[in-house]
């Protein structure tokens, strides 16, 4: 609970983040749009962070770790996710 938790700390208050659901390291990180999300995907893609979209809901992308990742990886990936957020957000 605690890791999902520090993501969510690092990734909110982003513009771009509209919400979370979270269970434990599970997390939603919901965008305002799927065109959006996919672009964030793309970046953040092309900076070796490995995503992945819900099926059932087109506007989030998911966090889901292993459970062993530690404090420094979790804000390496934020970083790297925050990255890909602000230059999706640069080019709206």
């Amino acid at each position: 609970q605690r890791k999902g938790e520090l993501f969510v700390d690092l990734l909110k208050g982003h513009p771009l983040v509209k919400d979370f659901r979270q269970l434990g390291l599970f997390v939603a990180v919901v965008i305002e749009s799927k065109e959006i999300m996919l672009k964030i995907m793309k970046e953040a893609h092309e900076l070796g962070v490995v995503m992945d979209a819900f099926l059932f809901c087109d506007d989030a992308y998911r966090i889901a770790p292993p459970l062993n990742i530690t404090d420094e990886e979790i804000h390496h990936a934020s970083n790297l996710l925050i990255q890909a957020m602000d230059k999706v957000s640069k080019s709206l």
